[in-house]
């Protein structure tokens, strides 16, 4: 990947792709949600994070690109760069 294209995210496609996927692990795992404690320490791992798209609030890794607000809620999630683990 070069560097603009980090920059930017991954394309709409594989932004879709990835998220379908947490969706399902999401279905699977109960629906189930981490607690304020974990999800506010999640997204301040997240903000010091140079992945992070400050402005949209989204993960810039080729592998997510989601929504921080949601995947960082979801128990059934982690972070692509494993800077936080699924519970």
């Amino acid at each position: 990947m070069n560097d603009s294209s980090k920059a930017s995210g991954p394309g709409l496609i594989r932004k879709a792709a990835n998220f379908g996927k947490a969706v399902v692990k999401h279905v699977a795992d109960g629906g189930k949600h981490v607690t304020d404690e974990v999800y506010l320490a999640r997204l301040s791992v997240c903000a010091n994070c140079p992945s992070l798209d400050p402005q949209k609030l989204r993960c810039k890794e080729r592998t997510c690109g989601c929504r921080l607000k949601t995947k960082a809620r979801w128990r059934s999630e982690s972070c692509p760069l494993q800077k936080w683990p699924a519970v």
